[in-house]
């Protein structure tokens, strides 16, 4: 089919190959891609290609019509894909040569991947991957070619709307993240309380709203023994549209690397999050999972010290440079920094 837009009789058939990783923080950044074709192609069935089950995400959100169990073995993934009867392949796996090779071999009219050797061949279309930018941008290069309008923060503003009310966008709020999935990306809970109370000397009317996903109700405790505790809301393992409605009545985010914060990066407001550097390669993670932007920081330790080496007082100033200064003007959230702040 070439570089050309898609028809929309052409693309009544479409199937993504998701990243191969289940974790909630890649899978919302698959969000803007499904989501995006999902508004250009409204009556298309779009089909989610994975060997995970929480790629079901995407389906109860409303941006796919069915989940495609990916197959172990080579004779169900060709039967897989011949099942599929697509117009349109999306791949977003270049290291599977094999994916590569069925793809682009499937007939479909519509093929696109990323750049290798063998996709130059096969697909109707490629792009390069680009390790050095925001992942989500990644994977809406790949809807260049068929000419569809990005949609970054579309569905999840969309879905926020439309979620009963939990958190009063009237208040001062400040949404605070500190989960994640890996024990040397979690700041600590003592920590998030201590950059709090810096909040709250300086703002005594903000209030806070909590983030907990299903493995860190166990940070409930401390919560409820800090002087916070009366001006703190905590939302236990909410759907995304909780997170994003918490995210859109807040005047910043301060998170952990961890799912939920790509919620917040997506929908664009002022955002600070807290990176490992044990290993010396902070700057290499943010390039993929941190969004830089106007109002977005990010800060960190000296390379091969534990994030717990990252002060309140750090981050608080990170969330002062960011915080919407009203009384400055509409620029003020356009002028804060975007980028890195070191440790």
């Amino acid at each position: 089919m070439g570089e050309g837009a898609a028809t929309e009789a052409g693309c009544q058939r479409i199937a993504v190959f998701l990243q191969n990783r289940a974790r909630l923080g890649t899978l919302v950044c698959h969000i803007p891609l499904v989501s995006s074709l999902r508004r250009r192609y409204p009556a298309a069935r779009i089909s989610i290609v994975a060997p995970f089950a929480e790629a079901a995400l995407l389906v109860g959100e409303g941006l796919a019509d069915a989940l495609v169990p990916w197959p172990r073995r080579p004779w169900g993934q060709i039967r897989t894909v011949r099942a599929l009867a697509a117009d349109a392949l999306i791949t977003l796996r270049p290291a599977s040569t094999f994916i590569t090779l069925l793809v682009g071999l499937s007939g479909a009219r519509v093929r696109i991947g990323f750049e290798t050797p063998l996709a130059r061949r096969l697909f109707t279309a490629v792009r390069p991957r680009d390790l050095t930018i925001y992942r989500a941008l990644n994977y809406l290069r790949l809807l260049e070619p068929l000419g569809v309008p990005p949609s970054l923060a579309e569905h999840l503003r969309d879905a926020a709307a439309a979620a009963p009310a939990a958190i009063d966008p009237r208040q001062e709020n400040v949404c605070l993240m500190p989960g994640g999935a890996s024990p040397f990306k979690l700041w600590g809970i003592e920590r998030f309380l201590a950059v709090a109370a810096l909040i709250r000397a300086a703002r005594p009317a903000v209030r806070f709203v909590v983030v907990l996903g299903p493995g860190e109700r166990a940070l409930r405790q401390p919560i409820a023994r800090s002087p916070l505790a009366e001006v703190t809301t905590i939302l236990d393992t909410p759907p995304l549209a909780g997170i994003a409605q918490a995210v859109l009545a807040s005047q910043v985010t301060v998170a952990n690397d961890c799912g939920p914060s790509h919620v917040a990066q997506l929908l664009g407001g002022p955002y600070v999050a807290v990176f490992a550097n044990h290993r010396g390669q902070v700057e290499r993670i943010t390039r993929q999972w941190f969004h830089p932007r106007p109002g977005a920081r990010w800060v960190s330790g000296p390379a091969g010290t534990p994030i717990t080496d990252v002060t309140p007082a750090e981050v608080y100033r990170a969330v002062a440079a960011v915080w919407p200064a009203l009384a400055r003007g509409p620029e003020a959230r356009v002028g804060a920094s975007a980028g890195a702040t070191g440790g």
